[in-house]
């Protein structure tokens, strides 16, 4: 048995912006361009929110919405 997958990066190779695993469900991923923070993640069901602070860039919050 084999599992196949993909992955899709920015131009410039720096970000992941979407998986696509072996049965067809693909995954997509946003980043602020200005730090490069994960600020959300999308699949066919949910989308997954992240927040930070401001000053550290610590992540303060994941939100799932179905």
């Amino acid at each position: 048995m084999s599992l196949n997958s993909t992955s899709e990066y920015t131009s410039n190779g720096a970000f992941l912006t979407k998986t696509t695993d072996q049965e067809g469900t693909a995954t997509t991923y946003n980043y602020d361009q200005d730090s490069g923070l994960l600020m959300s993640a999308q699949d066919s069901s949910t989308t997954t929110s992240y927040t930070y602070y401001a000053n550290t860039n610590q992540l303060t919050s994941v939100t799932a919405h179905i």
